[in-house]
């Protein structure tokens, strides 16, 4: 699962579990990758694979949250968070 281990993904985290998957969370597993570089997702993604086995099901949820409604958010604001950079 990329992303980390609150929020939604903490709820789908237990729900994946509690339907019998094994769940990797970034960050708290034991593996933190930087989901902005594409290099460090490969590694990290083959390096679960190796201990976990192959990836049936993965949730890319991560992203920034910058605490604006919405219909406030600027085009500024928006461009980090759809990038993935802060």
């Amino acid at each position: 699962m990329i992303g980390r281990g609150t929020g939604i993904n903490r709820v789908i985290a237990w729900h994946l579990a509690a339907a019998g998957a094994q769940v990797t969370i970034n960050g708290m597993t034991g593996m933190v990758m930087d989901v902005r570089d594409e290099a460090d997702v490969v590694a990290r993604t083959a390096a679960a694979v190796e201990v976990c086995g192959p990836v049936q099901i993965r949730v890319a949820s991560a992203g920034i949250a910058k605490g604006r409604a919405v219909h406030k958010t600027t085009l500024a604001l928006w461009q980090p968070i759809r990038t993935g950079h802060s």
